[in-house]
């Protein structure tokens, strides 16, 4: 599924993650011949096969793109730069929006991001907020904190 490639969490621009890792590369670049392959190129410690990788998106102040490591191979320069072929979305461009989410219970308004694939904005609003957390339907919003209290008491 589309959305299983997009996490919320911020990875900075002109940086790579490993396996979500607290480490942060230096990004050389990222290309994308083919839909869903991406060739991401970066410095430092290389990425094991069948690992992942968080890239930042453009415009995105919550979210990045997973892609799974399906090979690599080293540069020849800069020291330590590496090349890895990887598994990621079919499309190359991302409409990210932002939304308003009032939580059901404290009230607490919360701007979430999330990818509109262009087929039914509400729902891929609703998947949003759940990747992030959220009890989330077309009837109710539940911030984390409160579905967090309500699943201690």
């Amino acid at each position: 599924m589309m959305i299983d490639y997009f996490i919320y969490t911020k990875t900075p621009a002109g940086k790579v993650r490993l396996n979500q890792d607290e480490s942060l590369l230096p990004l050389l670049g990222v290309t994308s011949q083919i839909p869903g392959e991406f060739e991401i190129k970066a410095k430092g410690q290389k990425p094991q096969l069948k690992s992942y990788l968080e890239l930042p998106l453009k415009g995105a102040q919550q979210m990045s793109m997973r892609v799974k490591v399906l090979e690599v191979n080293a540069l020849i320069t800069p020291i330590d730069g590496w090349s890895a072929l990887c598994e990621g979305p079919s499309q190359s461009q991302f409409d990210i929006k932002v939304a308003n989410i009032t939580c059901d219970c404290c009230s607490e308004v919360t701007q979430l991001e999330f990818i509109d694939f262009g087929l039914d904005t509400q729902a891929d609003a609703l998947v949003g907020m759940i990747k992030s957390h959220w009890l989330a339907s077309a009837e109710a919003q539940i911030c984390p904190s409160c579905k967090n209290k309500a699943n201690n008491d």
